[in-house]
Parts: structure tokens; C-alpha cells; sequence
């Protein structure tokens, strides 16, 4: 190939497509513009460009044979990406990141009713009807994951080896998983990294051609032995086409072990293996006086569970230095633990205590993980006693781990330090601790000072509006509406503040504001005047006023911006409404306008089960909740 061409075009639903020598972006997907695109969006732009650049070798040179092999395509590709970018632009800490981004994310998506295998060659009769259905998480983020697991087992080097062989065997054809797994076993014959008597085929085979993942469970035995027991995850799981799960049906698995004695997460070679027809495991040679971590540094495409005993060791180990346990490792304990108390394997107090060392955490993809699963906390207990509880837990550990990377933001940071900066100030504004608030005000005095020259770092405005208008007076709101109506139509801080007025928490001021922005302002889009009815959702001082002025002004509303608005409006709510009376509200405000709405009732009807859900959830949970964040 001479030459390689990238092409931005407005419009473009894949967001991104590779062609021999020519790729194709959605504009945001691939400009960048310096001062003004955040340092998110530059990791986000990074990452589809070095995925598009991975389908030159692993999509075009060598393609799929068939649909049903579109997995080898996109998952060494994903795989990849993550690397290229740690190789040339480090500063996002790539190889960490990915196990939050597509390690936990396709794990969440494995668990569910819409998973399906890798492979799945009955699919073939179907030919095109159901092409489309097979780019998902599965095919792009399991793949990945299961490169990466491959890539423990065989090492690095026996893996790159192996794929140049195959890129130079298969080069100009199309080519199966099959293939693939023969080179990389002669490869890894060859090198000594697999055991004559295994092939990779069959070690993936049980992971390719059926969905789902393993749960590991590690019991001590005695001060030398530990049971291992292996499971489907979630057991008996129907899927859409009705069929239920096989739970014969095993894996063979590698297993990599890090302890007190040993705390290596570089090499990744198994220590054991779990064959897939074994249940049970007992290994010996371990000292179950300190902790052990099995799958270490998380190379293993499942999740571990401990016993008490083996888990309060590795609690301690956290408590006191956790830089001795691995990133990674670190963020999957966290990831297991919170799945497991959502699918009632374990109590919510045991998960939460791999929490209390968190002041101390300074690493985006621990923290990413975290606020990932406290997010649905979060939302559900808002506006109940709970949320002060919480607040006094968590917002003095982010201010811990913001005084740790450096409160503000200097003209040379960048990468991950600038997102994790940006994240835990979100968090720390929105839970109302002094210290964030008054830094937030103090930046938006000084723009309001000298508005033609906006000293906020662009990565944290959104931040910094938010917090300065939930949390100021009249005289900060007027100043606000004085610089919104200042500011160049097409501006990104036009937009930033027009939504922040979401945040503003008093309701003298919403309900005038509403009127005017939504019905009378003829300069903003309807989008973003949609967007800003869901940020008022958000909102959990504000919510039930919102709620109610839209249920008053529903009929006008939907005139004004369509019935999408009020759709798009109960969607975001759903996740933070937990009373009868607030569902009642919604349902007859669905009611009272169930014409315009017929288009939506799908989706409002699940809705509507998601916030029933949710009053369950609070019967269960909040008062729990509430007195271990108080104790703790």
C-alpha cells in the first residue's frame, strides 16, 4: 500500500469504516481541536483511529472467511488498538484502561439474555438476515478479552509471533478461528509456551462456541490447600430464541496465581489449569496465611469468588498498600464483587468494604470501575436519607485521591491524569463537599471577571458550571444568564452553560427558566433543549418539581419539541425514581397523552418496569445502605 487516506464525512452510522488504504470517519470521530476538544475526546478520537489502522492487517490483508468469523476481524483489531495507543501516545494508560472498557463491559453484556456464542455456524442457513446483529460487544470486546487471555497462556511474544505467521499464511484470503488456532499452536509448541499435549483450539474452542464465562470459586482447605470449583456464571439463563443454557457445559481454564510470597502480575503463564470437565480442584503448595489472588492481573476471561477468610486477606493488603496488588487486578476485585452482590451471590457489606482503601486509589480504570457501579446507588438513593450517609462515605475519599494526582489542572497535564481529575471533581461537586464547590465557584467568578478570555480548563467546564449554578445565588444565576446570552451562538460554552442551567437547584429560578428556554428561546436547537429537560431529570433536588411542571405543560411540550422529548425525558428519569407516587405521576402523565405517545409505549413500558424495579430495590437495599455508610 502507497498511501493511507482518512475521510470525515457529517453523517456516517457505523461512526467509522476501514477500506484497503482508505478509512472513513464521522467527523467526531476524527477531528481534533486543539484548546477546545477535551482530553476525553482525544482518547476517544485515538482509539477509533488505531482500530481502523489494525483492520489494515486484520480485516483487509487477511479477512473472515464468513460472517460467523467476523469475531477474529474485530477482536484482534480491538485488542490492538489498545496497544498501538499505549505504544504512541502513553499518557492514556491504554493497557489498564481496556479492562474497564472492554474486559467489565463485555462481561456485563455475557451475563444477559442477548449474549450468543462467538461462533455459531447453524447461523450460516441465515446468510444476511441477521448480519448486523453479530457486531456487538461479544464480537468486538469478548474477542478481545479472549486475544488477550491467549496472549496470557502462550506470552506476548509466541502470541505476535503466531499472528505475523498468520497474516503472512492467510494474506490476501479469507480465514476462520481455526486457522488461527493451528499457527498459534505450532507457534507455541515451537517456543515451549504450550504444553505438546493442549492445543489452542482445544482451550478456545470452549470459550468461542458458547456464551457466557466461568465463575471460579477459591475455598481454603487447610494452611497448604485450596478447593477450586468451576460454574457457569449465571446459571440457567434463558435466551431470546428460548433455549436454556446447557450447565454441563464447561470451560477449560487457565489459571494464573499471585500471593504474598509471589506478587507477580507480569508473568501470566498458568500456574494450573481447570479442564473442562472438571468441577472441582484441589491444588496444594499454598499458604493460606496471606493472600492469594487468583487470575492474576485479571489475563482470564471470568470471575473469582473467595471464601471470607482468603477475601479479608486481600482486603488487608488494600488497606495497607495496594500498589502490591496490580491496577487491573485491583479494578476486576472491585468489578467481581459489585456483580456479585447484583446477582445475590453475596451480601452488599461484604462488597462494599473493598471500597474503604479508596483515598488512597490514584489509578483512572480502579476509579472508572467504581463510579460505574456507585452510579446506580447513587441515582436510586439521591433523594432519600441515604444519600447524606453516602455522601459523608465517599466525597472525603475523592477529595483524598484528588489532593494525591493534584487538585487543579496545569497547562502540562494531559492523558488519563486530566480524566480522572475531571471525574473525581463530578463526583465530589455533585456530592456537595465545600472544598470542590468552592474551587468551582472560585473559577466561575474569574470567567464572569473576564469573560472574553475563559480561564477553565476545557475539560472540567462542564463541571465547573454545574457546580457553580447548583450551588449559587440569584447573583450567580443572573451572571450566568448574562454570559449565556453574550456568548457566540455556535460556541461550545454556549451549550456547556445552557445545559448547566440543569444543575441549578432553586425552583424560583427553573420554572421561569423552563418557560423561557423551551418555549420562547427561538436560537436553541431542539435537541439540546431536550437535552437539557433530561439534565433537570438528573437533578435530585429538582426532579419532582421538573416532573410535575412537565406533567402540567405535557400537551404544549410535545407541540413544542415532539413527543420524543417526554419519551427521552421518562428514559433518564427511570434510573433515579423509586416511589409509587412519582410513578403514578408519569403513568397518567402517559395517559393523558397516550395518542402522541403510542409511538413510544415499548419503551415507556420498560420504563415504567425498570422504576418498579427500583421501588423493589429500595425495600431491599436503602435502609441497609444507609447504616453501613453511616458506621463506616
Amino acid at each position: 500500500m502507497d498511501k493511507m487516506d482518512s475521510v470525515a464525512i457529517p453523517a456516517f452510522w457505523f461512526g467509522a469504516m476501514e477500506n484497503w488504504g482508505l478509512n472513513i470517519y464521522r467527523e467526531n470521530n476524527l477531528m481534533y481541536f486543539n484548546q477546545l476538544s477535551t482530553e476525553a475526546e482525544r482518547e476517544s478520537t485515538t482509539l477509533v483511529l488505531a482500530h481502523e489502522l489494525c483492520h489494515q492487517w486484520f480485516g483487509n490483508l487477511v479477512t473472515a472467511e464468513f460472517w460467523d468469523q467476523i469475531w477474529v476481524n474485530e477482536g484482534l483489531a480491538t485488542y490492538f488498538e489498545y496497544i498501538a495507543v499505549a505504544e504512541v501516545v502513553p499518557e492514556f494508560h491504554t493497557l489498564t484502561l481496556r479492562q474497564h472498557k472492554v474486559f467489565q463491559v463485555a462481561m456485563a453484556f455475557d451475563a444477559s439474555e442477548a449474549s450468543h456464542p462467538l461462533i455459531n455456524y447453524a447461523e450460516r442457513k441465515h446468510k444476511y438476515d441477521k448480519l448486523m446483529e453479530v457486531f456487538d460487544r461479544i464480537t468486538y470486546r469478548k474477542g478481545a478479552s479472549l486475544i488477550r487471555m491467549m496472549e496470557g497462556f502462550l506470552t506476548l511474544r509466541t502470541l505476535k509471533n503466531g499472528l505475523k505467521n498468520f497474516l503472512k499464511k492467510k494474506s490476501y484470503e479469507g480465514a476462520n478461528q481455526n486457522e488461527l488456532f493451528q499457527i498459534l499452536t505450532e507457534e507455541g509448541h515451537q517456543d515451549g509456551t504450550l504444553p505438546l499435549n493442549r492445543t489452542v483450539k482445544e482451550v478456545m474452542d470452549t470459550w468461542s462456541l458458547q456464551s457466557g464465562f466461568p465463575l471460579v470459586s477459591v475455598t481454603k482447605s487447610s494452611k497448604s490447600r485450596i478447593h477450586v470449583t468451576q460454574e457457569r456464571f449465571v446459571k440457567d439463563v434463558k435466551y431470546s430464541n428460548g433455549s436454556i443454557l446447557d450447565p454441563h457445559d464447561l470451560w477449560t481454564i487457565p489459571v494464573a496465581v499471585a500471593t504474598a510470597d509471589n506478587p507477580d502480575f507480569d508473568d501470566l503463564t498458568p500456574d494450573f489449569w481447570i479442564e473442562k470437565d472438571v468441577r472441582f480442584k484441589s491444588i496444594e503448595g499454598y499458604d493460606t496465611t496471606k493472600w492469594i489472588l487468583f487470575n492474576a492481573d485479571a489475563a482470564g476471561y471470568y470471575r473469582v469468588l473467595y471464601d471470607d477468610t482468603l477475601l479479608n486477606l486481600l482486603l488487608d493488603q488494600l488497606n495497607n498498600d495496594p500498589t502490591v496488588i496490580s491496577v487491573v487486578s485491583r479494578s476486576q476485585l472491585i468489578d467481581d464483587y459489585f456483580t456479585f452482590w447484583v446477582h445475590k451471590f453475596i451480601q452488599v457489606e461484604d462488597t462494599l468494604q473493598l471500597t474503604k482503601y479508596l483515598g488512597h486509589e490514584t489509578e483512572a480504570v480502579v476509579w472508572t470501575t467504581v463510579f460505574s457501579h456507585l452510579r446506580p446507588i447513587l441515582n436510586k438513593v439521591s433523594d432519600t436519607l441515604t444519600f447524606n450517609a453516602f455522601r459523608s462515605y465517599l466525597a472525603p475519599k475523592l477529595i483524598q485521591a484528588l489532593t494525591l494526582i493534584g487538585f487543579e489542572q496545569l497547562p502540562h497535564h494531559n492523558g488519563t491524569n486530566v480524566i480522572l481529575r475531571s471525574e473525581l471533581l463530578d463526583w465530589a461537586c455533585s456530592l456537595q463537599h465545600a472544598r470542590c464547590l468552592t474551587y468551582a465557584s472560585k473559577l466561575f467568578s474569574e470567567w464572569h471577571a473576564s469573560p472574553g478570555m475563559n480561564p477553565i480548563p476545557v475539560d472540567i467546564r462542564s463541571v465547573v458550571y454545574c457546580a457553580a449554578l447548583a450551588n449559587g445565588d440569584a447573583d450567580t444565576f443572573a451572571a450566568a444568564l448574562t454570559m449565556y446570552k453574550s456568548l457566540s451562538t455556535s460556541g461550545i460554552d454556549k451549550s456547556l452553560l445552557f445545559v448547566a442551567f440543569g444543575c441549578a437547584n432553586d425552583a424560583n429560578f427553573i420554572i421561569p427558566l423552563l418557560r423561557d428556554l423551551l418555549f420562547e428561546s427561538s436560537d436553541i436547537i431542539t435537541p439540546l433543549k431536550i437535552l437539557f429537560l433530561q439534565v433537570l431529570g438528573t437533578n435530585r433536588i429538582s426532579r419532582t418539581e421538573t416532573t410535575n411542571y412537565i406533567a402540567r405543560s405535557a400537551s404544549k411540550l410535545i407541540k413544542a419539541l415532539g413527543a420524543v422529548a417526554i419519551s427521552n425525558y421518562i428514559h433518564t428519569i427511570s434510573t433515579y425514581v423509586g416511589t409509587t407516587g412519582e410513578l403514578k405521576t408519569l403513568e397518567q402523565m402517559v395517559q393523558d397523552n397516550a395518542e402522541d405517545l403510542e409511538t413510544f409505549r415499548p419503551t415507556l413500558n420498560a420504563n415504567f418496569i425498570i422504576i418498579r424495579k427500583n421501588i423493589q430495590w429500595r425495600k431491599e437495599n436503602e435502609e441497609r445502605l444507609r447504616i453501613w455508610f453511616s458506621e463506616n
